[in-house]
């Protein structure tokens, strides 16, 4: 469940793909702290934060973001999944994308926006070693069904009170129940048995923690991931260019970060050249209109960042007070 708000929020409204995001959004009510008897020891009513955004702020599921999304697009747009980029060759005319299929494609323009560990960015702006900034904590998240859990939690965010793992819940309405879970690591490397390792960083939690971990799924359908950051000094090459976490991940802990991916949809292409009607490609005038672009998204990027990485030495009940809003489900 993620919290959208601010210049996503803004940038859906533009592109007409609101009132959409408002059907598959969920009324949440609160967020609350429960201890292990599963006792509330604090709470916040939603609308605290939804004031002062203006009540611009949806709480919604990250497919079901993507869902709008791709339902918006124009039926002559060419979908393809699975088709890994392995090879990116910038030219003065086009760029050659090639796939893992041994297909190639030839473009005016390669967007990545293929997420913290993009391999455009790795293809075109070097490793990611030198991109990276781990946080220190590792991440998980799954979904299962489970009627009585999901009655418990239903409505509202239920976040565990603990100092070193943290434990959250939500009720979907296909009566399943959406789980998200954040906890120290020392070590960036990722465990090879994700199930294993939750269930081992959760155990002492108490409440709803035992079912939940008891219900985790195969380690193929358990999202788990490092709590990192990435930060490049520029977000374009030639005609290649970065969006999103590709870009600048502020991390989940950071929160924002669907928000500010999906913002830079309306911006960026008025920075480039539209076509004239006899057909010539689009063409950025010396780079001209891709820096602005970037001068002007560079500093939200950045605070949101900066400030989860002044904060990255806190407990871990005060970190997941921070990852909530971003969490990947």
């Amino acid at each position: 469940m993620i919290d959208f708000m601010g210049p996503g929020y803004d940038a859906a409204e533009a592109m007409g793909v609101l009132p959409r995001l408002r059907e598959l959004a969920y009324d949440v009510k609160e967020a609350g702290y429960y201890d292990k008897s599963g006792r509330q020891r604090a709470a916040i009513r939603y609308d605290t934060f939804a004031k002062p955004v203006g009540g611009r702020l949806l709480s919604i599921m990250r497919p079901d973001l993507e869902s709008a999304l791709r339902e918006s697009l124009p039926g002559d747009v060419e979908l393809r999944f699975g088709a890994e980029v392995t090879g990116v060759s910038d030219g003065p005319r086009s760029v050659l994308v090639r796939a893992a299929d041994g297909t190639a494609y030839e473009a005016d323009l390669l967007v990545g926006a293929d997420g913290v560990h993009s391999a455009v960015r790795e293809l075109v702006f070097g490793p990611e070693s030198g991109f990276l900034r781990y946080l220190g904590f590792h991440t998980a998240a799954y979904t299962f069904r489970d009627p009585e859990v999901q009655a418990l939690v239903r409505g509202r965010f239920c976040l565990s009170d603990s100092i070193g793992a943290g434990l959250g819940c939500h009720g979907l309405r296909d009566g399943g129940v959406a789980v998200f879970a954040v906890h120290r690591a020392a070590d960036p490397a990722l465990p090879g048995e994700r199930a294993t390792v939750l269930r081992r960083e959760y155990r002492g939690i108490g409440w709803v923690a035992p079912r939940v971990l008891d219900a985790c799924p195969p380690d193929d359908e358990v999202y788990y991931d490092q709590v990192a950051q990435i930060v490049l000094p520029r977000w374009s090459s030639g005609r290649v260019v970065l969006v999103g976490d590709a870009r600048y991940a502020v991390s989940l802990l950071a929160g924002m970060g669907a928000s500010l991916g999906s913002a830079a949809r309306p911006c960026w292409p008025n920075s480039w050249r539209a076509p004239p009607p006899w057909g010539r490609r689009w063409r950025n005038t010396n780079g001209c209109g891709v820096r602005s672009w970037q001068t002007s998204r560079r500093p939200r990027a950045r605070a949101h960042g900066g400030s989860c990485r002044d904060r990255k030495q806190n407990c871990c009940s005060v970190a997941s007070r921070c990852g909530f809003s971003g969490c990947p489900s």
